[in-house]
C-alpha cells in the first residue's frame, strides 16, 4: 500500500524543488546540482534542485545557457512539515 501524504500548506511553504531536462538521442541532459550533465532517463526525470522561497516567490539562476531544443521544467512545492505538492511540468522550446 502507498502512504498518503497531506498536500502542502500554502501558509508554511518554504521551498520548491525545480528540475530541468531534455532528451538528446538516447540519453538526457539535466540540471544536476549546479551543472547540466548527460544522464539516464530516470536520473533526468527525478533530479531536482531545492530553491528557498523568499516573500512567497522563488527564482533559479541556471549555471549556463541551456542548449537549444525542447526542455521540460518541473516544479514541486514543499512545506515546513515536508509535505510535497503535485509536480507541475512545462515544456518549452529554446531556439
Amino acid at each position: 500500500s502507498s502512504a498518503h501524504r497531506k498536500p502542502p500548506s500554502s501558509a508554511s511553504l518554504t521551498t520548491v524543488k525545480v528540475g530541468a531536462y531534455r532528451k538528446v538521442g538516447r540519453r538526457y541532459q539535466a540540471l544536476i546540482g549546479k551543472h547540466f550533465k548527460t544522464v539516464s532517463r530516470t536520473k533526468a526525470k527525478t533530479a531536482t534542485r531545492t530553491v528557498t522561497l523568499a516573500g512567497g516567490a522563488w527564482s533559479l539562476k541556471l549555471p549556463a545557457k541551456p542548449a537549444k531544443g525542447t526542455w521540460t521544467f518541473t516544479v514541486r512545492a514543499v512545506d515546513t512539515a515536508g509535505n510535497a505538492g503535485a509536480t507541475a511540468r512545462r515544456t518549452v522550446k529554446l531556439r
